[in-house]
């Protein structure tokens, strides 16, 4: 039985190397330094794409205002009726209104109409064009535009010369193409316009391309609203923000400053409207009072020129007080007609009645009721104004808003209506008592009585004259304090520094990613690396015993195998393959000795696939030993592939071949090397049937007569993951070795070497590991030598091991030992 505790290499972690033992780190290190250059190039290239794409970018600069509402919550007096209104008709007490209203078609009309904005002037670049904001070379005047197909069409222009331009575009699937001077009308059936230089205009713009655009009022609408952001910057305090994006910052800046003007315009004459209105109807009634004056003036100077007196009696004195009386009731009720048929009027024209506001000495009766109507008809014409920026007329929302403002409308004209037939009832009463006064008159002289109540009504109309002259000009006071309802905390700035695209964050976000792809390929390498690579790795995927380790060979290249022990005894190649020798001793059978002289030994050397390096380990290892005084024989059963007489040099024209047909003795194969006690037999000419010959007793009688000559017989097998001459062999030999080569033998051939030892109870098979770059033996000598990659070929094919110029460019960045 086979103690492999006391084997070097057994598979014996310690609970603390569990996590080493996951994940190799030797192995992480060398993906590493393999992996360097790409690591560096894979950062640069993602930050010279950044870069690439940052030079390519147009920036973009946003300008910024902010705006504080001082938005009042005070009830309108509209004919002795408070508090229909809870503000202001813009305001609205509502801040999304004032952000809706800012964004609307009603502001950005006024925005284009306030700007120079209808045509665009662009230089053409290679990538990215330019645009000039207010300092264009030419500038296009008194355009018209017969044809839509014009708009939004880029028209190119080419400067000739300081006279002279070429105007192309396309049009249709024709490119026009004509030359035209400056100062020119240019008039043609799809546009007319004239194109003058600038002051800005330079010799160097000679053979520039440049284009303008005539803009739509779509295109101008839809370009500001895209680019507009109104939003809440504090709802508590009503302050809201209106940004613009442009990549021309001056722009951005002069837009946010005419909408912030524009906005103060629109404030204002909201504001004001209602103060027009009030004054519209005091001028109205203003001018009939005058008209009634002139009258009444003329006929008291005709009664004065005509009786040269006014003097009137006691008793006609107390009528005319009377009849004066009725009369200023009669005077009062019909301004009162006249303030609801103007309150009528505003209904059927459906216009705003918290903005008329006229002054009456004493309410209406009867218009209690009306209060709660008109409250809820202004509030239904506020929501479809807001709703109007919104929705269209055909909407359903808009549609039951109309439906319900007709039914409120129509119950204030029935209650107007019923007020309206009340006055007139009371007016004709008041006509039918001064009729009945005026004919107590009948015994006066008709000419005196005349003249009183001619002038009774002239100092009526005079005082009511002179109390409207004061409403107007407390009218005129009020509106010269109009102030607008919000504040501008900050104007529009000019951006200097864009917000897009950020500098700082493309590098970082690119480099980040050159990084993570650089760290991605390492970790990528590692999983996809299925090569056994070292020592450790080895022990992961195989349960066999690892009898030693072969540093690689870096002197000088070998396209074939060679005998290398003799030349350098003190080599690093020598005490590897002392060390495997030394430890020899531990796999062989119970009661047995690598020196005992009694009895010789058999060694047999396979791997899985050709080119693993089982001959270089076959012919080294029996040099090794026979350089310890022991007779050594090399026998190259690998008769489908032969390379053991490469290995010295000579022809193989004889040998294993050749003995177990029985055509040559023993004795003529056997063939002498550069060491005494080192001989070999080639395999010889290759037979057709190589399995059938090494399963004849032939065979089993040479091992028999070689053992009686040498001491230590070494066979080279063919590869196990090939053929099955190499398992017959191994059945017969008192050590099997297994040869693995680092770098270059897949890990799965581990599996196989586990199955192959579980099926053919090989239970003293060990394994040599071959070409380990930096070698630690077990017995703590570290090796920076070893044999190189170039001493075998394929078993069935001869593929070519010969360095690319990439790796042999990333050897330099290799750590040298």
């Amino acid at each position: 039985m086979i103690d492999q505790s006391n084997i070097p290499n057994a598979n014996t972690p310690s609970e603390d190397d569990d996590f080493l033992n996951a994940l190799d780190l030797e192995k992480v290190w060398e993906i590493f330094r393999k992996s360097i250059i790409w690591m560096l190039l894979l950062p640069l290239f993602t930050v010279s794409i950044g870069h690439l794409w940052l030079r390519y970018t147009k920036p973009v600069y946003k300008s910024s205002s902010t705006l504080k509402l001082a938005i009042k919550d005070e009830g309108v007096s509209m004919l002795g009726i408070k508090g229909l209104i809870p503000g202001g008709s813009y305001s609205g007490g509502n801040l999304v209104g004032e952000i809706e209203f800012i964004r609307s078609q009603i502001i950005f009309n006024d925005v284009i109409n306030a700007m120079d904005l209808w045509i665009s002037y662009y230089q053409q670049g290679n990538i990215l064009d330019a645009e000039y904001y207010k300092n264009p070379p030419f500038k296009v005047i008194d355009h018209k535009v017969k044809s839509d197909a014009f708009l939004d069409k880029n028209i190119n222009i080419d400067i000739i010369d300081n006279q002279r331009f070429r105007l192309s575009y396309v049009l249709g699937t024709q490119t026009v193409k004509k030359t035209y001077r400056f100062n020119q009308s240019i008039v043609t059936p799809y546009y007319s316009f004239k194109v003058v230089k600038t002051p800005f205009y330079k010799l160097g713009f000679q053979q520039i391309p440049f284009y303008f655009k005539i803009n739509s009022r779509q295109a101008l609408i839809s370009y500001l609203n895209n680019n507009l952001q109104v939003g809440i910057l504090n709802k508590s305090a009503r302050i809201i923000g209106i940004n613009f994006r442009d990549h021309h910052p001056q722009k951005a800046r002069d837009i946010v400053h005419v909408i912030d003007t524009i906005y103060l315009h629109k404030t204002l004459e909201n504001k004001k409207r209602a103060n027009t209105q009030q004054k519209a109807y005091l001028n109205r009634r203003l001018g009939e009072i005058e008209d009634s004056m002139r009258t009444y003036e003329a006929k008291i100077q005709s009664f004065m020129l005509k009786f040269k007196t006014n003097d009137v009696n006691k008793k006609l004195e107390e009528s005319v007080k009377e009849i004066e009386k009725l009369i200023k009731e009669k005077i009062i009720f019909n301004e009162q007609l006249a303030a609801i048929k103007e309150l009528d009027d505003l209904v059927n024209k459906q216009g705003d009645l918290s903005e008329f506001l006229p002054t009456l000495t004493t309410p209406i009766q009867g218009l209690d009721q009306l209060q709660p109507l008109i409250s809820k008809l202004n509030q239904l014409q506020e929501n479809k104004k807001i709703l109007a920026l919104k929705a269209t007329g055909s909407s359903i929302v808009v549609k039951d808003i109309n439906q319900k403002l007709e039914l409120q409308r129509t119950q204030v004209q029935k209650l107007l209506t019923r007020v309206r037939k009340n006055i007139y009832k009371k007016i004709v009463a008041i006509q039918s008592k001064i009729n009945e006064l005026e004919a107590d008159f009948g015994g006066l002289p008709a000419q005196e009585a005349e003249y009183k109540r001619v002038e009774r009504l002239y100092k009526i109309y005079e005082g009511y004259y002179l109390q409207m002259l004061n409403r107007k000009a407390e009218i005129g006071i009020s509106e010269a304090g109009i102030v607008p309802e919000f504040v501008i905390l900050s104007n529009a700035n000019l951006p200097k520094i864009p917000i897009s695209p950020k500098h700082l964050l493309i590098y970082g976000i690119t480099g980040g990613f050159g990084l993570f792809l650089s760290l991605a390929l390492v970790v990528i390498r590692y999983l996809l690396h299925n090569k056994v690579t070292n020592l450790r790795e080895l022990e992961r995927v195989t349960k066999a015993p690892i009898l030693g380790t072969i540093p690689r060979y870096k002197h000088r290249k070998l396209k074939y195998t060679k005998l290398l022990v003799h030349l350098n005894p003190k080599s690093s190649l020598n005490e590897a393959l002392r060390s495997i020798r030394t430890n020899l001793a531990f796999i062989l059978p119970e009661g047995q000795n690598l020196y005992d002289i009694k009895d010789a030994k058999i060694i047999s050397i396979t791997s899985t696939i050709s080119g693993e390096g089982k001959t270089f380990v076959a012919t080294n290892l029996g040099g090794i030993i026979a350089m310890s005084d022991k007779k050594v024989i090399l026998i190259d059963c690998d008769m489908r592939k032969p390379k053991l007489h490469i290995a010295f040099d000579v022809e193989n024209e004889k040998g294993v071949s050749n003995i177990l047909i029985k055509q040559n003795a023993i004795e003529d194969c056997i063939q002498k090397t550069p060491i005494d006690t080192l001989d070999f037999i080639s395999a010889g000419p290759t037979p057709p049937n190589p399995s059938e010959l090494i399963l004849r007793n032939d065979f089993d009688d040479l091992l028999a007569k070689l053992k009686e000559i040498y001491d230590i017989i070494i066979i080279d097998t063919p590869p196990v993951g090939l053929v099955t001459d190499g398992v017959l062999i191994m059945k017969r030999v008192d050590v099997p070795l297994y040869v693995v080569k680092a770098h270059y033998s897949r890990k799965v051939f581990g599996k196989g070497i586990d199955k192959l030892v579980q099926s053919n109870n090989f239970h003293n098979l060990s394994i040599v590991l071959n070409s380990v770059k930096h070698l630690t033996g077990y017995g703590g000598y570290k090796y920076g030598y070893g044999y190189g990659r170039y001493y075998g070929g394929g078993y069935y094919e001869d593929k070519s091991n010969k360095q690319s110029f990439l790796l042999r460019l990333l050897s330099i960045f290799k750590r040298k030992k």
